[in-house]
């Protein structure tokens, strides 16, 4: 599986972070297929089985959408984690890592 290793910073102030989230996803959302939606959620169910934390709702951007998994979180199935990776990866789901955790990212068709 491909993966970028990001650089980013924690926002300062987490409810306007959240705000802008919320309007940037209610925005964006319609620019993907209710195929490409249902991948989506069907990774956050996969990885919320796999690991112990928190898995966030997807994130939809203009360019790729995204599960983010909270740092510190445990993985609970390290094999199976690693078959759901090798299955993303021929579908053309990649994976960024950063301070606040990682994510899986499906590009926009």
């Amino acid at each position: 599986m491909r993966t970028v290793n990001l650089n980013t910073e924690e926002a300062s102030n987490k409810f306007w972070a959240l705000q802008d989230r919320r309007m940037r996803n209610a925005v964006n959302k319609s620019l993907y297929s209710y195929a490409q939606q249902t991948q989506l959620g069907r990774i956050k169910l996969a990885l919320e089985e796999v690991i112990s934390g928190v898995v966030y709702d997807v994130g939809y951007g203009k360019r790729s959408a995204a599960v983010k998994v909270q740092a510190g979180a445990q993985i609970r199935d390290r094999k199976m984690l690693a078959l759901l990776e090798a299955d993303w990866a021929q579908q053309g789901i990649y994976k960024k890592v950063s301070p606040q955790g990682f994510q899986y990212h499906l590009t926009r068709a």
